[in-house]
């Protein structure tokens, strides 16, 4: 992981980017498959927040170097379109849900928690 953050500090960081968001669904997927094995269970959780935190601030260095603006307003462009996409993309999906005349989402909830 650091010699990933080290490449990326030489480079624009893209790649590094994507291999470290690629690690971290590793590591779900390793955390997912562990079973009851605890050596699994740990390798999978150190990959998946390695990669996981690793890749957000690989990207913030790609925009910082890539963007011609001070890096507070780089990363705060960045940092907005997530938390507007964390907000509004699950407002959206309700909405949508909601004005279906497939209700879905109540069998969903129905078969797994109140049947036998």
């Amino acid at each position: 992981m650091i010699a990933t953050s080290v490449r990326a500090g030489r480079k624009t960081g893209f790649a590094e980017s994507i291999s470290l968001f690629i690690v971290a669904v590793l590591g779900l997927a390793l955390l997912t498959l562990s079973g009851s094995s605890k050596p699994l269970f740990v390798a999978g959780l150190l990959l998946a927040f390695a990669g996981a935190w690793g890749w957000q601030g690989v990207m913030n260095l790609m925009v910082i170097r890539t963007v011609d603006l001070p890096p507070g307003t780089a990363t705060g462009a960045v940092a907005s379109g997530t938390y507007l996409g964390t907000v509004g993309v699950p407002a959206v999906v309700g909405l949508v849900v909601s004005g279906s005349p497939i209700r879905w989402s109540s069998r969903v909830s129905r078969r797994s928690w109140w049947s036998p």
